[in-house]
């Protein structure tokens, strides 16, 4: 599972975002994405939280159950 998770931070931080997805890549959008991925490989998860170091600010996506 750490594998999993460092191969999506690597990925996430080299580069251009819209040469990864097939979306426009906000980081609403992307937060939502790797929920999807992840959670049936990580059991419990309950969020995706990205930060934007640039601009200071954070987004989470938090599922409606």
């Amino acid at each position: 599972m750490s594998a999993r998770l460092a191969a999506w931070a690597d990925l996430l931080s080299d580069g251009s975002w819209t040469d990864r997805f097939p979306f426009r890549p906000t980081f609403e959008l992307v937060a939502r994405h790797l929920y999807g991925q992840l959670v049936p490989e990580v059991p419990g998860l309950a969020f995706v939280e990205l930060e934007d170091r640039t601009y200071g600010s954070r987004t989470r996506y938090l599922p409606n159950l």
